[in-house]
């Protein structure tokens, strides 16, 4: 799977509601990773001070997660599937927080265990990393999800339980 999904209704993929479901798109996903984008704007759940805390990167990053695993689904792609953050290693965060008006591209990869086993329980684990992106008129060129060479704010591994 190589598939393009900027344009995919997010309840269809992801479990959370509003006001938590948090992630404004998700960009696409493969085999063993997938993208997506936050855009943090003056209306941002968990804005404090013109900025999000870097800690929250944390449910960013899960919530791409649960992404992958809906369109891993065995009940097909697209079906939400329900899991549980159980442990987050090596969280380390260039920055305290992330500011307003800026929009951060999320990524996870899988390191472990297999999504596509049809509903039977197990752990998973990811890398996860999030870079501040820019989204402007010239990104023509750019593959969208593409961080460039920009240094990812935030690395961490996930440990998730289906």
């Amino acid at each position: 799977m190589n598939a393009d999904l900027e344009n995919t209704d997010l309840d269809r993929l992801l479990p959370h509601r509003p006001p938590m479901q948090l992630l404004s798109r998700v960009l696409r996903a493969d085999a063993t990773s997938c993208w997506a984008e936050v855009d943090i704007h003056p209306g941002s759940r968990f804005l404090r001070n013109g900025e999000v805390p870097a800690l929250v990167g944390l449910e960013y990053l899960a919530q791409t997660a649960a992404a992958y695993f809906a369109l891993h689904s065995p009940a097909g792609a697209g079906a939400p599937r329900p899991g549980k953050l159980i442990a987050c290693r090596q969280f380390r965060s260039r920055c305290t927080g992330f500011a307003t008006n800026t929009c951060l591209l999320l990524g996870v990869h899988l390191v472990a265990g297999n999504p596509d086993t049809a509903g039977a329980p197990g752990l998973i684990k990811f890398r996860g990393e999030i870079t501040e992106t820019e989204k402007t008129s010239d990104d023509a060129g750019r593959m969208p999800g593409h961080p460039g060479t920009a240094m990812p704010l935030v690395v961490a591994e996930l440990s998730v339980y289906l």
